[in-house]
């Protein structure tokens, strides 16, 4: 833009009442918490909430120059988004306590991260109201456009998963552009007034890579309702507008393939399958905008399973609607909406296959305000040649809205935990959802229901034979039930297509050590290690195995470097304590079973170490208080109660018997 002073362009929006602006602000508000608020209540969920959050050491730091750098510097989970990551460490500090033991914080309130979600998100929703108004002057199409960001059921993933923050924060950024530049625009020119467009734009950048489209929506703009377009100079000026904005652009992508390429995230499908794919879930979403029902977390990839009539069919579908919005270009709201949602899913539309999934339900939180502005003015222009233009608008907006306030709030009840969130996978898409079925068991696994997740595994396994994870989680719940054989051959299978996959040499080594082949598993633990040096639980596990073959020093020079890479893992720290008390040695013995107690509340090894560590010693009455705190813990464990009655009952130490409590437990 020329540096001199310029005019105004943009002729001056009617004017609504400030009353009616807050009342409009107020109802959206209201909205959104009625459908969200629940999520208060929700824990974290088993996909992804764990590496971003809840197994984060990093997050769990708190904010601090080390926890800083790292969110700038690490492409931790295939994405670089170092203000995301700063938002999620200070909620683990915000909702966390802090433990002197382990040096970071713990225990923090999933409710308080959901909260902060739903907080954005209503913030969002009013500054999309109050952008759309100022730029627009249509109080009752912006309102709508806003009331069903706010509310639609595709909305739930973005807002109800914890991990989806990037949605949330971007969302925010992305909208305070659009407000930064209305203003760069409607007034003489001014490089302060640039700059802030560039310096959102580029810290929106950082909270999600998706908005590299957003200089092409700013374009749009221009066209409708900017109204900037007008003649070939006003086109050229546009463009150079947005050429520093371009490259901020152009640094997120090479940042964003760096930081994918880490983890090995994209990948190896023919363009063919990959534009079909892309083809069937642009029209997919449009039929998910009119019909919300059965929405899932990740939809799977068919790959080439998908039907070449199913691509051909929906590039009809696409172009009669492109052919509709050109004859129809005298209104520049449809041509605007519709360029706004297929422009702004083309990073995530899948013509570079990042992940497993088809397409996702949070790909859609800005990209879909294209549609709703094709519908809200369309709706509205439609409206005025009719007299009760008031009433229309107000039963058109309860007829719409009621309906998806319920779908939304029912689709937001299924992210209450994992087992919620997957069971409904399942049920949505029974026959083809294999890392749902995973995931299930996964979660079925977490809560001890292991035969029922071995049975999702299976699932898993027959959808999609050469799906490795759900066959090494099969591996590990076989042999916690002591099928060990089942084990090995799930292990065996897993590493012939994979040698180094770390997780199937895990469980076929400790595989190994359930059927008694001890050499053998301590060789494939040591080839795991050298696979992956810093695999704790290799370094835990083969620590373990050999603490039970009576090579202690070994055992512990595993446990030293396995503490070395994690300074309080729970495991090796009782590893340790156990060696000691095997050793005699039964005040550091206790000190180590307490420290794992703090880490690790109710861990049953350590209860079992700290009480018979404390009888050694002649220290019963503490040690039997301890097993009576146990059990009033655990009122329902009649296994544990059974237990504790049988130690006071018939301990050959006099002093230790307590046969009345025995028999009253």
């Amino acid at each position: 833009a020329p540096a001199r002073a310029r005019q105004a362009i943009v002729e001056p929006k009617p004017q609504t009442p400030p009353r009616v602006v807050i009342a409009v602000c107020c109802l959206l508000v209201a909205a959104t918490v009625l459908v969200f608020a629940q999520t208060v209540r929700h824990e974290f969920v088993n996909c992804d909430d764990n590496e971003y959050v809840y197994e984060n050491l990093h997050v769990q730091t708190g904010l601090n120059p080390t926890s800083i750098w790292w969110a700038i510097t690490q492409p931790h989970s295939a994405n670089w988004h170092p203000l995301t990551w700063m938002s999620h460490i200070l909620d683990w500090q915000l909702f966390g306590t802090w433990s002197p033991e382990r040096k970071h914080y713990i225990d923090s309130w999933p409710g308080g991260h959901h909260l902060v979600n739903v907080a954005l998100h209503a913030i969002n929703v009013v500054l999309l109201f109050l952008v759309l108004l100022r730029m627009t002057g249509a109080t009752w199409s912006s309102a709508v456009v806003a009331a069903l960001f706010a509310i639609h059921p595709l909305r739930v993933e973005s807002v109800a998963w914890v991990v989806e923050r990037k949605d949330m924060l971007s969302g925010l950024f992305f909208i305070l552009t659009l407000a930064a530049y209305h203003r760069y625009v409607v007034n003489p020119f001014s490089w302060l007034r640039y700059l802030l467009v560039v310096l959102l734009f580029a810290l929106g950048l950082t909270t999600k890579s998706m908005l590299v489209t957003l200089p092409f929506v700013l374009l749009l703009l221009d066209y409708w309702p900017l109204d900037r377009l007008a003649s070939p100079a006003e086109l050229k000026r546009s463009v150079g507008e947005k050429l520093p904005l371009l490259v901020l652009v152009a640094i997120s992508c090479k940042l964003t393939i760096w930081a994918q390429a880490q983890v090995g995230a994209f990948k190896p499908l023919d363009l063919i399958y990959r534009l079909g794919n892309a083809l069937v879930s642009y029209v997919a979403y449009i039929g998910q905008m009119f019909y919300p029902v059965g929405m899932t977390a990740q939809y799977p990839h068919r790959g080439r399973g998908l039907p070449p009539w199913e691509g051909v069919a929906s590039l009809a579908i696409l172009a009669a609607i492109t052919t509709f919005v050109a004859w129809q270009y005298r209104r520049r709201y449809l041509t605007v909406g519709w360029l706004w949602y297929l422009g702004m899913l083309v990073p995530v539309i899948g013509l570079m296959q990042v992940g497993a999934q088809a397409r996702a339900d949070r790909y859609t939180y800005l990209t879909q305000i294209g549609l709703f502005t094709m519908i809200a003015w369309g709706l509205a222009e439609a409206a005025k040649t009719l007299r009760w233009r008031s009433p229309l608008y107000a039963i058109l907006s309860i007829a719409t809205l009621a309906p998806l306030s319920i779908v939304a709030w029912t689709q937001t009840t299924h992210w209450i935990d994992s087992l919620a969130l997957w069971r409904h996978g399942v049920e949505c898409l029974p026959e083809t959802h294999d890392f749902a079925h995973n995931m299930y068991g996964v979660a079925l696994c977490s809560v001890g229901r292991i035969d029922e997740a071995i049975e999702h595994y299976e699932k898993a396994i027959a959808i999609n034979p050469d799906y490795m994870t759900p066959r090494t989680n099969l591996a590990g719940n076989l042999q916690k039930k002591g099928r060990c054989a089942e084990a090995l051959e799930q292990c065996n299978r897993v590493l012939e297509i994979d040698p180094d996959n770390s997780e199937g040499r895990l469980v076929k080594a400790v595989a190994l050590f359930g059927m008694g082949r001890v050499d053998e598993s301590i060789a494939e633990f040591r080839a795991l290690i050298a696979i992956k040096p810093q695999h704790i639980l290799a370094h835990c596990n083969l620590a373990e195995v050999l603490r039970s073959k009576g090579r202690r020093d070994e055992a512990v020079q595993e446990c030293r470097t396995a503490l070395d890479l994690q300074p309080m893992q729970p495991e090796a720290i009782r590893i340790m304590a156990r060696i000691l008390a095997t050793q005699g040695e039964l005040d550091a013995a206790i000190e180590k079973f307490q420290l794992v107690l703090r880490l690790l509340p109710g861990d049953a090894i350590s209860q079992d170490g700290l009480v018979e560590a404390m009888r050694r010693q002649g220290n019963y009455r503490e040690a039997n208080e301890l097993r009576l705190q146990q059990i009033s813990r655990q009122p329902q464990n009649v296994a544990l109660a059974l237990r504790v009655a049988f130690e006071l009952a018939l301990d050959k130490r006099p002093v230790a018997r307590d046969g009345a409590k025995a028999v009253e437990i």
